[in-house]
């Protein structure tokens, strides 16, 4: 891409960069005690402690394990952290607040594609929620905002697709069937972070009934492998 492209792309997508910096800007205003914060709680037990995190031949019994809780992405996520900046806390509540700041965007990118008013409004309630602080501050609920990403991730894909919104044009379930692709995907990486996400396919059923005029029941049947897979 040219300087040109690169500017006309900026250019373009001017109001998306405004946004984003402006929900960057208060984030970092209101959380910014986080940042001298250090370990608390159960982060020995996911973090400080965990053998499977501080050990480089850990990824294996990551991925391998059995246990009833299971969110393996967000502990290789510690994992690979922890071999960049070893057990400093700091890094760990930057990356937590990025994907936090992320999530208020994708927040205000999905209202706005949806045509739904209050958009920017309801992303910066979103990011300075008290009930949002938890998330934020232990670094052990990484696995709340790494999760919401990949939800929030695969929720725009379905929308980009076509299968979620109102699309009279479409000849078919699906218009885009690589951003469906991309959903399921993301969707997938949600569910390995943390599975409080398999509530995601009724959202997606919720917001098909109540946002589209000419719902179709082809489209019905195209979240259903999403539900499989919350089933899994």
């Amino acid at each position: 891409m040219g300087k040109t492209e690169t500017g006309s792309w900026l250019q373009t997508h001017r109001a998306e960069w405004g946004v984003a910096l402006f929900l960057l800007a208060v984030g970092v205003a209101v959380y910014l005690p986080v940042f001298s914060a250090g370990f608390i709680w159960d982060d020995d037990y996911h973090l400080t402690g965990n053998p499977h995190v501080l050990a480089w031949r850990g990824l294996l019994d990551i991925w391998g394990s059995r246990a009833a809780m299971y969110y393996p992405l967000t502990l290789t996520t510690f994992w690979g952290l922890h071999k960049v900046v070893g057990l400093h806390p700091l890094p760990y509540h930057l990356l937590t607040l990025l994907l936090h700041t992320a999530n208020a965007f994708l927040v205000w990118t999905l209202l706005r594609k949806l045509k739904i008013p209050g958009a920017l409004l309801a992303a910066c309630l979103f990011l300075v929620h008290p009930v949002q602080v938890e998330s934020v501050a232990w670094i052990t609920e990484l696995k709340n905002t790494q999760s919401g990403f990949f939800a929030l991730l695969s929720f725009w894909c379905l929308v980009r697709s076509g299968l979620l919104g109102d699309h009279p044009e479409a000849d078919g379930p699906v218009i885009r069937p690589r951003w469906y692709q991309a959903g399921w995907g993301f969707f997938a990486l949600a569910l390995l972070s943390k599975t409080a996400v398999v509530m995601l396919p009724a959202v997606g059923l919720i917001a098909m009934l109540s946002l589209e005029r000419n719902w179709r029941r082809e489209r019905l049947q195209a979240l259903l492998p999403l539900f499989l897979l919350s089933m899994t």
